[in-house]
């Protein structure tokens, strides 16, 4: 019997822990188009840049800035909720076989 880690196995672990810790501060950081405050007339502009304005309508100006924010912080965040129901769906068929309600190795 040997003692010592096996590199490849620790660094999945360590990644998995990672991407757990992570994982809220992403979410966050994918929400940021949606934190949109009353700004001149009857426009909403982001909170922690006002020059942009919010919504789909103002495509009509030439801005895209606000668009393109929010669509690719809606794909990332279908893409994370993908991920965490495969992450959950692992962690419980991890548990079914370690109390044998599955077959296994």
């Amino acid at each position: 019997s040997h003692n010592f880690i096996y590199f490849i196995p620790a660094c999945r672990q360590l990644v998995s822990f990672a991407v757990l810790l992570m994982l809220p501060v992403h979410v966050r950081d994918d929400l940021i188009f949606a934190n949109c405050v009353k700004c001149e007339g009857d426009k909403y502009c982001l909170a922690d840049n006002p020059v942009t304005v919010c919504g789909f309508d103002t495509m009509a100006d030439g801005d895209t800035t606000w668009q393109t924010m929010a669509i690719l912080s809606i794909l990332d965040l279908a893409l994370l909720a993908g991920l965490i129901a495969v992450m959950s769906y692992a962690v419980v068929r991890s548990w079914q076989w370690q109390h044998g309600n599955t077959q296994g190795v």
